[in-house]
């Protein structure tokens, strides 16, 4: 049998597309606790489409989605049930500013609706660990290696892709209920205060498609 050169060896194992099959996060487990099962969500969920799947922008889910979803919130948040307000599936377009790595291994992705300046209305999206969403994952990471080929675990994008995400609507409760505020999360990028505005995400993302394809 014919043995392949070292080089073209160390080049496969190495290439960015190797790379980008095998480094995704989507052998990772979650870690976090907090209402685990909702932002685990199955991506086959048969949810009813806002907007009957068109997509909206990020100032609509604030004025519309947001605002009506907080109307609905029952007391306490259920800690491993899905909200009914929680069952739609959303798709939004918009810019990817920035994204991170958390803990418990979702990407964490802020979008808005302007490629620049990073201080403007933002959300969080996120993408969780596993096979499950290991093509959505893979898209998101993609993206941020054709900008930063290292894939570091926080980047701010510096020429920010625009995408339509799609996925489940979801309170992060732990960090109360707002549709004006951060909650206290988000990247800042050497701004005074998180331009994140809104404890409501899409959470999981279950497909995600740069515009330009």
């Amino acid at each position: 049998m014919r043995q392949l050169p070292l080089v073209l060896l160390v080049f496969v194992f190495l290439s960015p597309s190797f790379i980008a099959q095998t480094d995704n996060g989507c052998k990772l487990k979650f870690t976090g606790k907090a209402r685990k099962p909702v932002k685990m969500r199955s991506p086959n969920k048969n949810y009813p489409k806002f907007n009957d799947g068109e997509p909206i922008s990020v100032q609509e889910f604030l004025t519309e989605v947001c605002t009506e979803a907080s109307t609905k919130v029952p007391d306490p948040v259920p800690a491993t049930t899905t909200m009914l307000v929680e069952r739609q599936t959303i798709t939004i377009r918009a810019f990817v500013l920035a994204m991170k790595r958390d803990p418990d291994n979702d990407l964490h992705i802020q979008i808005g609706d302007k490629a620049k300046p990073f201080k403007q209305n933002q959300i969080i999206v996120e993408i969780p660990p596993t096979n499950k969403f290991c093509d959505v994952r893979t898209r998101m990471m993609d993206l941020l290696r054709a900008e930063a080929p290292a894939a570091p675990k926080q980047h701010v994008f510096t020429d920010p892709p625009e995408v339509e995400i799609t996925g489940y609507l979801f309170l992060d409760s732990h960090h109360g209920s707002t549709c004006t505020g951060s909650g206290g999360r988000g990247i800042k990028n050497g701004l005074t205060k998180s331009p994140v505005k809104s404890t409501w995400e899409i959470h999981p993302v279950i497909s995600l498609v740069p515009v330009n394809e």
